[in-house]
């Protein structure tokens, strides 16, 4: 008789059941928080954000996934772990939250134009692989980045960690935008000094939890917790702290990433409120 629909019920989600999934929890507990001195920018965490925070989590332990570099094939995502990718028509509302949280907080003014969003889940365990070097700090494509994590068990000092570039002239920096607009140095000089102390392109090593050297200073860590949400700049200089002495062989840390990307007309027109040098 061959496949019927019935055949696939168990694997398929309608988007009202997505939506359901990722419902906002009322009684949620919203703030923001400025970096150290002397650096401006902030941060924002909610707590306690989603109604089902387990059933989100059980839901992408049983989707499937894209390899990242774990899959011992480095041409795939560079990314650490494993992605499970999310269909932006699913979370629609959740990246509406979002938004409406950034102008709430005044992160970014609201008359800017956003371009597009990003959703997927970060999957993280002890012997996961690195490749170039990528527990080193980064920054990301997108204007603002969200992490939503989804283990009840995480380390105390887990989260995302916030570093200063310092470069050869003295110059300290913690967001590549601001750099590019106002330090007077090169992008390509700029990549080249990120570059520093990577193992070399295309390299495998195990994931190592980066606590800072000579090139990075650490600032501070944006928190995680579960059932929390944080969300930062793109721009910002930073890198996942996961340190796997802290589990066993067998945890895997769920984190779901969103990030938005602003227009490029409403970046060249100053979209976030806090406009500082961040330059010490």
């Amino acid at each position: 008789m061959g496949l019927t629909f019935e055949d696939f019920k168990g694997r398929i989600i309608r988007p009202d059941e997505m939506k359901s999934l990722f419902e906002i929890n009322p009684n949620r507990k919203e703030y923001t928080q400025k970096l150290p001195d002397p650096w401006e920018h902030s941060y924002i965490v909610v707590e306690d954000v989603l109604v089902n925070p387990y059933d989100v989590k059980d839901f992408f332990i049983h989707s499937s996934y894209i390899a990242g570099t774990n899959d011992l094939i480095p041409d795939k995502t560079g990314a650490p772990g494993m992605q499970q990718p999310v269909a932006n028509e699913w979370v629609k509302s959740f990246i509406l939250y979002l938004r409406q949280l950034l102008y709430d907080h005044k992160i970014t003014r609201r008359d800017i134009t956003w371009y597009d969003f990003n959703c997927y889940n970060n999957m993280f365990w002890k012997n996961m692989i690195a490749i170039d070097s990528n527990y080193r700090p980064h920054v990301d494509p997108g204007d603002f980045a969200f992490n939503l994590f989804l283990s009840d068990d995480l380390h105390e000092d887990e989260g995302t960690a916030v570093f200063a570039i310092n470069m050869p002239d003295g110059q300290k920096w913690i967001d590549i935008r601001d750099m590019e607009r106002k330090s007077g140095i090169h992008p390509r000089m700029i990549s080249q000094r990120m570059d520093q102390g990577r193992v070399g392109e295309g390299k495998l090593d195990k994931w190592k939890y980066f606590q800072g050297d000579d090139i990075y200073d650490y600032v501070t860590t944006v928190p995680a917790g579960f059932n929390c949400l944080s969300g930062y700049r793109g721009s910002l200089f930073h890198t996942a702290v996961y340190d796997p002495k802290n589990y066993s062989d067998e945890h895997v840390r769920y984190s779901f990433v969103s990030m938005l990307a602003l227009t490029s007309p409403a970046r060249n027109k100053s979209a976030f409120i806090t406009q500082n040098p961040n330059k010490s």
